[in-house]
């Protein structure tokens, strides 16, 4: 019998699937444009994108605090070929790296900077990024239509705490240039939905463009490079989606 946890279980859910494409699709743009040297993946779960970042050669450190997905990615990574000299997998904290100054040049940090002091985490990252490198992330945006309705019936007080204008803010406070950005997940459902017109919905959405609003979307991916000077930094356009 096999352990699960609930990122795997959400991911594999109709809700979970359409969220899931949302984020590979950016991930899968950027490294195909730029291809890290090293990459670390906080709060790895399972390896969803560790994995698949491996199989392009290149080298990931896999960290997470949970040990039961950690073994799982153990697990699924055991048989690769390229996991001895691909793959680190560790126990980590977010918001305490145990990594040395400018070690990496790409950090990916999918459905975690909520469960972190945020400050405290663009710190850390800005800290082991090279100069020029990349920090890949999403959260959820308190502009949004669904900020409210998570107060309202969520007892989480996680998530839906800063809007996108504040986390482009501490962004640039802490050394970054957000080179672009994407608004996500606008249908009105958990990652654990089934519901049958969750397709339509998000063809819909896609239809609409609803991903060059991030100032209004629920959710927003950011891709933001570690400035050469702290003093150095850029804003995107407020509601236009920005090129590399």
């Amino acid at each position: 019998m096999t352990e699960d946890n609930y990122w795997d279980r959400c991911n594999a859910t109709t809700a979970g699937q359409y969220l899931d494409s949302q984020e590979r699709l950016i991930v899968n743009e950027f490294l195909d444009s730029y291809t890290p040297r090293l990459c670390l993946d906080i709060a790895c779960g399972s390896g969803r994108f560790s994995l698949p970042i491996m199989e392009r050669g290149i080298c990931v450190v896999a960290g997470d605090r949970d040990p039961i997905p950690i073994k799982k990615l153990n697990n699924k990574s055991s048989g690769s070929r390229n996991r001895e000299k691909k793959l680190c997998i560790l126990q980590i904290d977010a918001e305490c790296l145990p990594f040395r100054d400018k070690m990496f040049d790409c950090i990916l940090s999918i459905q975690t900077v909520g469960y972190t002091d945020i400050q405290q985490f663009f710190f850390e990252c800005n800290r082991i990024l090279q100069c020029g490198g990349w920090l890949l992330f999403n959260e959820a945006n308190r502009h949004s239509y669904k900020a409210p309705i998570h107060r309202k019936i969520s007892l989480s007080t996680q998530f839906y705490r800063h809007s996108y204008s504040e986390i482009c803010s501490m962004l640039i406070d802490n050394g970054f240039q957000i080179k672009k950005v994407a608004g996500m997940n606008w249908l009105p459902i958990k990652r654990d939905s089934d519901n049958r017109w969750i397709p339509l919905a998000s063809k819909i959405e896609s239809g609409l463009k609803l991903s060059n609003f991030p100032s209004i979307s629920p959710w927003v991916f950011y891709l933001a490079q570690k400035s050469v000077s702290m003093t150095e930094g850029s804003r995107p356009d407020t509601e236009g989606e920005n090129q590399w």
